[in-house]
């Protein structure tokens, strides 16, 4: 197939002028009006008509030569295993189109007209947005909906765990507030592990584990803890106000209270657990520091946001 004209309304000026004034007389002598679709395989009187009258000017009738109606794709757009002709880039745009079609890249439309074809494996496509907007949030009504009020829909985190883990793999949720995200991952065939602040989340896996979707897949062995636990890796530690705590932490924090922020000599500052040892803070140096006597006692066991809080509250 040879491809010999391009779409008109594309077409240059002169040849569309040309084609008026050849409709405009075959109507006149014929009462029928010519076509000039370039997808009309058939040679019509006024197509021949239109070649003698650009030919007599001296001027090319194919879209290659004049107007460029076609242009063949990129490389980069053909499929890999269409092999181009070795001189492929000497043909012309009529000679490329011609060996596209012998390749099956050409497809016409319902309207006859010529198409090329376009594969999605030579198609990069579109990257994942970081916003997801075809997911819906859930409704009053959703059956998966257990009254808490930053419950995310299961199809969110199906999609982000299948996107970015295999089966098998461990999940972590360190703050997994309804479990969601557990449920998820135990649908998914993964591993899991969640962390939260709020003994209701140990509830809420519960209930998820007790749904029929859920717990069709869940193992029987979902330990439930409710201790913080404590590091294996350091060894023994030693006693949290000693002379080598004090020494470390004077160092880190230049001499200065991690409470008021005034400078004192070692002698005036007190170790503290930063997460009070009632409430699960251990004696590790990362949960140590140095205040001043005054804050150490405001603080208590206390978090230091009561801390921040009091000194704000009295400047």
């Amino acid at each position: 197939m040879t491809l010999s004209c391009g779409t008109p309304a594309m077409a240059i000026p002169g040849i569309r002028r040309t084609l008026r004034s050849i409709q405009s007389t075959s109507r006149s002598t014929t009462g029928t009006p010519t076509s000039t679709d370039c997808t009309n395989e058939s040679a019509s009187p006024g197509r021949e008509r239109a070649a003698e009258i650009l030919a007599s000017r001296g001027e090319a009738s194919t879209p290659g030569e004049s107007g460029r109606h076609w242009a063949t794709p990129t490389v980069a757009a053909l499929p890999d295993w269409f092999k181009r002709p070795e001189d492929w880039s000497e043909l012309s745009v009529q000679e490329r189109l011609d060996a596209l079609d012998r390749g099956g890249l050409i497809y016409r439309s319902r309207e006859g007209k010529p198409r090329f074809k376009r594969y999605l494996s030579i198609s990069k496509g579109t990257a994942v947005a970081d916003v997801v907007t075809d997911i819906p949030p859930l409704s009053a009504a959703a059956k998966e909906r257990l009254g808490y009020p930053t419950q995310k829909p299961l199809k969110l985190p199906d999609r982000i765990i299948e996107s970015s883990s295999n089966r098998g793999d461990i999940v972590l949720d360190p703050f997994c507030g309804c479990a969601t995200v557990l449920a998820s991952a135990e649908l998914n065939q993964r591993r899991w592990v969640g962390i939260d602040v709020s003994p209701k989340a140990a509830d809420l896996v519960c209930v998820w584990l007790d749904t029929a979707e859920v717990g069709a897949l869940a193992a029987k062995n979902v330990i439930h803890r409710t201790d913080i636990p404590k590091r294996t890796d350091l060894g023994k530690l030693p006693r949290y106000n000693s002379a080598e705590n004090r020494k470390l932490l004077y160092g880190e924090q230049g001499g200065d209270c991690n409470g008021c922020g005034t400078h004192f000599a070692p002698q005036h500052l007190e170790v503290d657990h930063i997460i009070a040892r009632r409430q699960g803070g251990t004696n590790h140096l990362e949960n140590l520091q140095l205040l001043c006597g005054s804050c150490n006692r405001i603080k208590g066991d206390r978090g230091m946001e009561y801390l921040r809080t009091k000194l704000a509250l009295d400047a």
